[in-house]
C-alpha cells in the first residue's frame, strides 16, 4: 500500500520546549488506585461531574470494570464494579443529558467472550445491562448515542477472521440491527461517532497484525458503507478517535510510524470523504495520538502521549493547523510513563490517562488542565 505523506502542523513547538514549558499548569489531578492494576479506558462528563471507566485485575488475576463518578473539582461521588465473568473489560462510556451513563464493553462466562452494554443512574445504580453474543466472540470498544438508540463497535472472531462489528440498540438495549465489515485479513472498529442524520463514522484498523493501517468509514444510518479511507505511513499505525466538528467534518486522530519516528497524525475529511487536510504533531516531536474531542464553538482538542528523553509524558493540546500558536500541556509522574487516553472540554480541559509505574501496577489518572483564551492569528 502507498505510504502516506504527512504535512506538519505550522506553529507546533519543539519537544525541547515542550519539556521546559509545557508542563502546566494543572488545577487538578486525581489518580485512581483500587488496589489492583487499573487500565484507563473512556471518560466523558455532563453538566457537574465526570465518569471515567477502566480495567482493572483482581486479586484472582481475573479482570473486571470500574466506573467512577468525580466532581469537577476532583472529588470523588460514587465508584461501582462490573464483575460478570471470569473477563471483564471495559470499552468506552458516554452521558445523556439526564446524567445517564452508558458503558460499553466486553464480558467472558465460560469461556465465551460477548459484547455488554449496561446503563447506569446518575447515582451510579444499574438500569439495564444488555449482552450481545456474536461469532465464536465479540468485544464492544465504542459506543456513541443518538435520539433514536445507542451504536457500539468492536469486533467479531469467526474461527480464524476477525472483522469490524456495529450494533444499533433502541434506548431500552433492543438490538435494531447488527452487521460486521470486511475490509482487510483482521479488522478492528475502536471508536464511533454519529452525524446529524444518524449514520455512524468509525475509525479502526485493517491489514494484517504485524502491520496495521488506519481506517475510518462513514456508514448511513441503516450499516451501509457510505465510504472508506485508509491511513497507512507504510509501517504499523494505530487508530485513536473520531469526531465530527460543528461543519459535520469528519476529524480523527491516531498513530503512524516510519522507522524511528512516531508521530500524532490528525485526518480530516469531507462528509462525502473527500480529504481535507493530513497533519501530524510537531515538525520532530515523537507523540501519539489517543483521543480528540470538538466543542460548540469549533474548537478541536488532542489527548495522547508525548515522548521524553527519559519517559513519556500526557500530552493535550489545541488542533489549528493554521494557528501560529496554540494551546498545549503535558503532564507527567514520578511513578513512571503517562498516556493520555481520553478527554472532554468544558471551562477546562479534563484528560484521562494511565500511569505505567516503575514500581507496581498501573493507575489511572484524571488531570484538569486550565485553559486560558487562545488569540487566532
Amino acid at each position: 500500500m502507498k505510504r502516506t505523506e504527512l504535512m506538519p502542523i505550522s506553529g507546533l513547538v519543539l519537544l525541547v520546549l515542550l519539556m521546559n514549558c509545557g508542563s502546566g499548569p494543572v488545577v487538578w489531578q486525581r489518580t485512581i488506585d483500587c488496589g489492583a492494576g487499573e487500565i484507563a479506558a473512556g471518560l466523558a462528563a455532563d453538566r457537574t461531574k465526570l465518569v471515567v471507566v477502566g480495567t482493572k485485575t483482581t486479586n484472582q488475576s481475573r479482570t473486571a470494570w470500574v466506573i467512577q463518578a468525580i466532581s469537577k473539582h476532583g472529588r470523588l461521588l460514587w465508584r461501582r464494579n462490573f464483575s460478570q465473568g471470569e473477563s471483564n473489560i471495559a470499552g468506552d462510556v458516554v452521558m445523556n443529558p439526564h446524567g445517564e451513563a452508558f458503558v460499553a464493553g466486553s464480558c467472558k462466562i465460560q469461556g465465551h467472550q460477548m459484547c455488554v452494554v449496561v446503563k447506569y443512574s446518575p447515582e451510579g445504580s444499574v438500569i439495564w445491562q444488555r449482552a450481545i453474543a456474536m461469532g465464536n466472540a465479540s468485544q464492544a470498544k465504542g459506543i456513541a448515542l443518538t435520539d433514536k438508540g445507542i451504536f457500539i463497535c468492536g469486533t467479531v472472531r469467526e474461527k480464524d477472521k476477525q472483522d469490524m462489528l456495529v450494533v444499533f440498540l433502541d434506548t431500552e438495549g433492543k438490538t435494531i440491527w447488527s452487521k460486521n465489515y470486511d475490509f482487510g485479513p483482521i479488522d478492528e472498529a475502536t471508536r464511533l461517532a454519529v452525524d446529524k442524520k444518524g449514520g455512524p463514522v468509525l475509525i479502526g484498523q485493517t491489514g494484517t497484525a504485524e502491520n496495521p493501517d488506519i481506517l475510518l468509514a462513514r456508514l448511513n444510518p441503516k450499516g451501509e458503507t457510505l465510504w472508506t479511507r485508509v491511513y497507512d505511513s507504510g509501517e504499523p499505525d494505530r487508530a485513536g478517535d473520531i469526531v465530527l466538528d460543528v461543519f459535520g467534518n469528519i476529524v480523527a486522530t491516531g498513530t503512524g510510524r516510519s522507522g524511528d519516528s512516531t508521530r500524532c497524525v490528525i485526518l480530516e475529511y469531507h462528509p462525502d470523504g473527500k480529504l481535507i487536510r493530513k497533519t501530524a504533531y510537531g515538525e520532530r516531536g515523537l507523540a501519539e495520538g489517543h483521543a480528540i474531542a470538538a466543542t460548540p464553538d469549533a474548537d478541536l482538542f488532542v489527548a495522547g502521549r508525548l515522548y521524553g528523553p527519559k519517559q513519556t509524558y500526557m500530552l493535550a493540546f489545541q488542533y489549528q493547523p493554521n494557528a501560529t500558536s496554540i494551546w498545549e500541556r503535558t503532564y507527567q509522574s514520578n511513578a513512571g510513563d503517562v498516556t493520555g487516553v481520553d478527554l472532554v472540554v468544558d471551562t477546562d480541559v479534563f484528560v484521562l490517562g494511565t500511569i505505567e509505574k516503575k514500581k507496581g501496577s498501573p493507575d489511572m489518572v484524571v488531570v484538569r488542565f486550565s485553559r486560558p483564551v487562545v488569540s487566532q492569528s
